[in-house]
């Protein structure tokens, strides 16, 4: 396996791992959090925002690590289809989990967070080639 093929999927497997971790967090039948976030309001939607922000940012890295300058030219809209995508059957799996429903806020809040994230990206990339 050469160096870029060796970074190509890895950037994946981080993708999918996080997948996971998204997937087997929704699967809990009651996913409660430390008391403390109880303080926080809306602290439901962050964690969702946040999430989905990662997920994006992983998506991001892999696309622009693919060969095909097609993936790579179009990274930050992909990688927000597939977080936005993710987020859908997310909440589509959550409804059959007892003691969980799908909430399009929930799905609004991943949204935002792929979107924030691929737009702070989008920045620094804009930052960092005016530096040169």
């Amino acid at each position: 396996m050469t160096r870029a093929a060796g970074r190509r999927s890895a950037a994946w497997a981080a993708a999918a791992a996080w997948c996971a971790l998204i997937f087997a967090l929704s699967h809990q039948p009651d996913l409660a959090g430390p008391s403390w976030l109880d303080a926080v309001p809306y602290s439901d939607k962050l964690a969702h925002f946040l999430i989905y922000a990662v997920l994006c940012l992983l998506a991001a890295r892999a696309l622009r690590l693919e060969r095909a300058p097609l993936l790579r030219g179009h990274a930050l809209v992909l990688a927000v289809a597939f977080a936005a995508l993710y987020g859908i059957s997310d909440e589509w799996h959550q409804s059959f989990i007892p003691g969980r429903s799908p909430d399009a806020a929930d799905w609004a809040a991943d949204l935002l967070g792929a979107l924030c994230a691929a737009a702070a990206l989008r920045l620094a990339t804009i930052k960092s080639k005016n530096k040169i």
